[in-house]
């Protein structure tokens, strides 16, 4: 109860200081409101099932051989290493998540607020992400209203918390893609290369922590400077400095597993291929799968600002920032629809798109 007063204190005030006009206040009050809940929520002293156990257990391991990922780490027994939830070497999924994880299990030693803190602190910070993005491609009020979403978002707070499978690999991966979709409008619309830079290593950032489906990102920049720079012989310098910073920073932990855990690494790479074909572990559902968990995920009134897009697509789709949302949130939702593996948190990097849409709808 004490909670719930507080959030709607808070919430309320965000929104009474934004209607005056003092915005950085009210931005605050909602990065606070945020803040709160995921707190709440994360609070709960036991750790979840799929797949939270086993990120903790790792990035535990982590903190005596930060570059050697282990499940069991001294196996006694025989085991299969084709088994992910019983191997020896693991490496399901990729590293970043782990190590920011083990990080803070350094900082701050190993339980269960360590093991949840990263998560917390990224997606409360994609309120101010959401806002800045908002801002830019809309206006003030569009971007309080997204941020303000963003801030109350349930299934992102409960992700946070590890309540769901894929849990803080799927926070990470929301928060460095949607950092390198701000920064990436940053560098369009200033031009200095140090938004360039950033883009890139939040790219670098998401690819390390769920991969391939991080390559949204080169459409969404493509976008937008089509629209900041006009013709491509204008900005493909800036292009091939990114690209080339994105596969400097991504391609040796690829060289670094296949050359020292071979086996390991060659079964992970075409089990997530099989994903595609495939309904592994029984996560099965047909290609409505995800529209039908929008629902649950961003309430029953989703749908109307989808219907809305529909309605006017031809028209939206004229405009640079529409053109970034819609491939933002059709690719992700299209992509995995059509994947035999259903996974509820599949498509959650679109949910920032997402909010936007609803809010400027």
């Amino acid at each position: 109860m004490v909670i719930l007063l507080v959030s709607l204190l808070q919430g309320g005030l965000a929104w009474y200081t934004s209607h005056l006009g003092k915005h950085r206040l009210a931005l605050f009050l909602l990065i606070t409101l945020g803040l709160t809940l995921r707190i709440f929520v994360s609070t709960d002293y036991f750790l979840h099932d799929w797949d939270e156990r086993y990120h903790a257990l790792v990035a535990k391991h982590l903190l005596e051989h930060p570059l050697v990922f282990t499940l069991y780490d001294t196996p006694v027994l025989p085991y299969d290493y084709q088994n992910w939830a019983g191997n020896h070497i693991w490496l399901h999924k990729p590293p970043m998540t782990l190590w920011c994880i083990a990080l803070s299990y350094k900082l701050f030693g190993v339980n269960l607020l360590a093991l949840r803190l990263p998560s917390i602190l990224m997606s409360t910070l994609l309120i101010p992400i959401i806002y800045g993005i908002g801002k830019q491609m809309f206006n003030q009020r569009v971007a309080f209203v997204a941020a303000f979403l963003m801030s109350i978002q349930g299934f992102v707070i409960e992700m946070s918390g590890g309540r769901f499978a894929t849990d803080h690999p799927d926070v990470h991966f929301l928060f460095w893609v949607c950092l390198a979709v701000w920064s990436t409008l940053r560098f369009h619309e200033r031009g200095h290369w140090k938004w360039n830079v950033l883009a890139a290593v939040s790219l670098a950032a998401a690819i390390l922590t769920k991969w391939l489906p991080a390559l949204i990102l080169l459409p969404i920049w493509v976008v937008a400077a089509d629209h900041y720079w006009g013709h491509w012989k204008n900005y493909w310098k800036p292009l091939c400095g990114f690209v080339a910073l994105v596969v400097l920073l991504t391609v040796p932990w690829q060289w670094y597993i296949h050359t020292y855990f071979p086996l390991e690494a060659a079964w992970e790479a075409s089990f997530n291929r099989l994903h595609i074909f495939k309904a592994l572990d029984g996560q099965e559902g047909d290609i409505f799968f995800h529209l039908n968990k929008m629902r649950m995920q961003f309430g029953e009134l989703i749908y109307l600002p989808l219907l809305w897009i529909a309605w006017r697509f031809r028209r939206l789709i004229t405009r640079y920032q529409w053109r970034i949302l819609l491939l933002w949130l059709l690719l992700p939702y299209g992509f995995f629809s059509l994947v035999a593996t259903k996974m509820p948190a599949y498509p959650l990097f679109a949910a920032p798109a997402l909010l936007l849409i609803t809010a400027y709808a």
